[in-house]
């Protein structure tokens, strides 16, 4: 979705690859990588070009079809720790949890909420994981290299997983996508 709106606005701003390139610094093997999808721009890089072009970035991930925002937060939400510890949480995904374990630090802290719903590999380039083991969780980055995903951690005390695309996973790893992390303002 991201190439097809890069080369729209190129289009419709009648302007030239190279003054894209010029403008944001972004080389033109990049711009090219990101207008055919052979590879997504990080959010900074993204940042640069939605400047360019004076839209919002949502304007490049947002199907029409997509809501504008995430989903109401209902309130009370279920605890990350239950989602965790419990084989049935008795919520169906996806659903919105408040933090209320530390062992994130320093991706997520106690007190924020995050939507997040179940997922299994092999996960999406860059998506962000929320991966539940042996009793304990970290929070990853997961990247696709070679039929395999390899997931980065963002977390403390949390090691490199590379997880073969045919692999079995054990069943009592979970593994949630996250979708939005918000900042708990109002008590409740």
């Amino acid at each position: 979705m991201i190439g097809s709106r890069l080369k729209e606005l190129i289009k419709q701003n009648n302007i030239k690859q190279k003054d894209l390139c010029e403008a944001t610094g972004i080389s033109s093997s990049r711009i090219s990588n990101y207008i055919h999808n052979n590879r997504n721009p990080d959010l900074e890089t993204l940042s640069r070009i939605a400047a360019f072009f004076k839209v919002e970035l949502d304007y490049f991930v947002q199907d029409v079809s997509s809501p504008p925002t995430p989903p109401d937060i209902p309130s009370p939400r279920v605890k990350l720790s239950r989602i965790l510890l419990s084989n049935n949480p008795g919520m169906q995904p996806p659903f919105w949890v408040e933090v209320d374990i530390d062992i994130l630090e320093p991706s997520i802290h106690s007190g924020q909420i995050m939507y997040i719903d179940r997922a299994a590999p092999p996960f999406g380039d860059r998506d962000s994981i929320l991966m539940a083991y042996n009793g304990n969780a970290g929070i990853y980055k997961a990247y696709r290299e070679n039929r395999r995903t390899i997931l980065k951690p963002e977390s403390r005390d949390t090691d490199l997983v590379i997880i073969p695309d045919d692999e079995k996973m054990d069943k009592s790893d979970k593994f949630f996508r996250i979708h939005w992390v918000a900042e708990k303002i109002f008590p409740g």
